[in-house]
């Protein structure tokens, strides 16, 4: 594929006879966003596209038509890249490009996450919290160095989400904290009038 050829530079089979030390190069360069790359929905174009552009066809084995030059491109974008994602998606995120390709595990490479949470993400009719499942899927990044908690509700829904946060999964958010080389942060946002039309961010220390 002629996109898959201008963002190598080359083609596949002659990008792979290159040195590791330059493939890794060219995958940064093309995969690799300034700030958060944001997630909020599955049923939205995730913002990624627009900033990276043809070089996320990398990822994709069954373009590529090369297993070991995409499982290398997906290394470097989970490695290299902070993810902004709303919690429910979370699993639904990392667990789609897995089920897709059948062999790479993302949660095995993410390092760096921000989970957004509200309140109205709650199912009722699920056993497990939106916080509970969150940390669960947490414990299994491995390489996981540092994750922000945003707080998105101001209020009573706010006061909950983080009582919930704090509170009910103190144990494991503890545990989250020691085994991350960069610890977890927790900010609440809140409104600074009555009318709550502006927010500030507020760190919250951890129990």
């Amino acid at each position: 594929m002629q996109e898959i050829t201008n963002v190598l530079g080359t083609s596949v089979a002659e990008f792979m006879k290159k040195p590791w030390k330059d493939r890794k190069n060219v995958y940064r360069d093309a995969l690799t966003a300034d700030g958060f790359l944001l997630k909020l929905d599955p049923g939205v174009q995730d913002e990624e596209e627009e900033l990276l552009g043809p070089a996320l066809l990398l990822l994709k084995r069954d373009v590529t038509g090369n297993k070991r030059l995409s499982e290398e491109a997906q290394r470097i974008y989970y490695s290299h890249n902070a993810f902004r994602v709303r919690a429910p998606w979370l699993r639904e995120f990392f667990g789609r490009r897995h089920r897709e390709d059948g062999h790479f595990d993302p949660r095995l490479w993410v390092r760096r996450l921000s989970i957004m949470l509200y309140r109205d993400d709650e199912d009722e009719e699920e056993e497990q919290g939106v916080v509970a499942k969150t940390l669960q899927f947490l414990m299994k990044c491995d390489r996981l160095r540092d994750v922000t908690f945003e707080i998105k509700d101001s209020g009573r829904e706010g006061d909950e989400l983080l009582a919930d946060l704090l509170n009910s999964t103190q144990p494991s958010l503890q545990e989250l904290d020691r085994r991350l080389e960069r610890g977890v942060m927790v900010i609440r946002e809140k409104a600074v009038h009555d009318m709550g039309g502006y927010l500030e961010p507020e760190v919250v220390p951890l129990p």
